[in-house]
């Protein structure tokens, strides 16, 4: 490269620099192209021209052996409007990564209502005598084809880079709802809800040690503690003595098992935000969760098990069979944008809102007048949800934490490696 001066240990690996600037010599599009580890300080406070930001999509990278902490790997340091982080690493179109936890916060909190709205439409289907696998079926068929044609649209291969990592996350995201049906099949639903709703503190417990490395702020262990108290209040299950029904060890087991599938799930979505689109991860999740539905419809019938599927009879239950695929298709989507911003704990205790949206569904719809204890629920659900809210963005905005996060940077430099040619689109 033409301004850059030689160093003692010459890196292997080649900066990205755009074609027209490399066959024309341009030589501040390609000083801008040197490496952190290769660049002087003062390079390294250069912007990127503008072109490039048009032309190529950002994406932070990762490996098993050498990893930086997540807070370095996510900045990205903006001075005059531009960016001054890591040089751009083309993948996919679409894969990009940040530091906007409001943001995150606001598409997740969005994602659960679409989730109380596709529970609706199930709820629906339910009274309606669909069985349960059917169902299952046709929400994730459906997003599986939005997400393949959105994937079509934007020239990305569906299958995506990190392939295993992308089954991992649809086999255990289809092992999340599974659980969750049947341990309904087992529980009362107050308990099942309580229950399924432990997964944030999973992720909260395994995120520093597992697939995403992240250590949550420490707001995160006032705020789910006060979101499951506003649960167990809202839904008061019969194992805190609020009943004296006995409950099945197995449904019990289903549904710790449903938060502990959705919270490995979730951190899986959390890392491949670094190499496939959202909607390559979506299709994954609605690839494994349609083949499962298959055999779940089909397998019983082999002991003779009838009722299994049945076709829908009227507009109407069309109508609710699309409605189901669709809000799916939302709550994924919202979802998965929404932990490119954020980290995974404070993301997934914005779940707790969907409690909130199926009081008031249940209320406008079904007619289920919420108790008083109910309504003390979830405005606690609502304040510490908005609390982290809060929190987080004071926590981004302060100055101190972002100097640090630059200078961690600086020293962090061998960390933006180049990735492989094969890797890429």
């Amino acid at each position: 490269m033409g301004n850059t001066t030689s160093h003692p240990q010459e890196d292997n690996r080649q900066p990205l620099v755009p074609q027209d600037a490399a066959e024309h010599g341009d030589t501040e599009a390609q000083s801008d192209g040197i490496l952190p580890s290769q660049a002087s300080a003062p390079n390294r406070q250069a912007s990127f021209p503008n072109a490039m930001a048009t032309d190529i999509e950002t994406v932070g990278t990762s490996s098993s052996n050498d990893r930086q902490p997540d807070d370095v790997r996510d900045v990205e340091i903006q001075q005059n409007g531009h960016s001054t982080g890591p040089p751009p690493k083309k993948l996919d179109k679409g894969v990009s990564y940040g530091d906007a936890p409001v943001l995150g916060l606001f598409l997740y909190g969005l994602s659960s209502v679409f989730l109380s709205t596709m529970l609706t439409f199930a709820k629906l289907l339910g009274q309606r005598k669909f069985p349960v696998m059917e169902i299952l079926g046709a929400r994730s068929s459906t997003i599986m084809v939005i997400a393949l044609c959105v994937c079509a649209w934007d020239k990305v291969n569906p299958f995506g880079n990190r392939r295993g990592l992308l089954l991992v996350r649809g086999l255990f995201g289809f092992g999340a709802i599974c659980s969750y049906f049947w341990a309904v099949q087992y529980l009362p639903l107050n308990d099942a809800m309580v229950l399924t709703y432990t997964s944030p503190i999973w992720v909260a417990v395994l995120g520093p040690f597992l697939i995403i490395k992240e250590t949550p702020s420490k707001f995160i262990w006032i705020a789910i503690p006060l979101c499951v108290a506003g649960v167990v209040t809202i839904t008061q299950p019969s194992f805190l003595g609020f009943s004296k029904e006995t409950l099945s060890l197995l449904g019990v087991f289903l549904a710790l098992n449903q938060a502990f599938c959705s919270a490995i799930a979730k951190m899986c979505v959390r890392e491949l935000r670094f190499t496939d689109t959202p909607n390559v991860s979506v299709f994954y999740l609605g690839l494994c969760s349609s083949i499962g539905a298959v055999v779940g419809c089909t397998a019983p019938k082999l002991w003779g098990v009838a009722n299994t599927f049945r076709m829908p009879n009227a507009p109407v239950e069309w109508w609710l069979i699309l409605g189901t695929g669709t809000s799916g298709y939302g709550t994924q989507i919202c979802m998965t944008f929404a932990l490119k911003y954020v980290k995974a704990a404070p993301a997934l205790a914005m779940s707790y809102l969907s409690v909130v949206w199926s009081i008031l569904y249940g209320y406008y719809i079904f007619g289920d007048v919420p108790t008083i204890w109910s309504l003390v629920g979830a405005v606690l659900i609502c304040s510490m949800t908005l609390s982290l809210g809060v929190f987080e963005r004071a926590k981004k905005a302060d100055p101190a934490v972002n100097h640090a996060k630059q200078d961690a940077a600086t020293a962090h430099e061998d960390g933006y490696s180049q990735l492989p040619s094969e890797g890429r689109q």
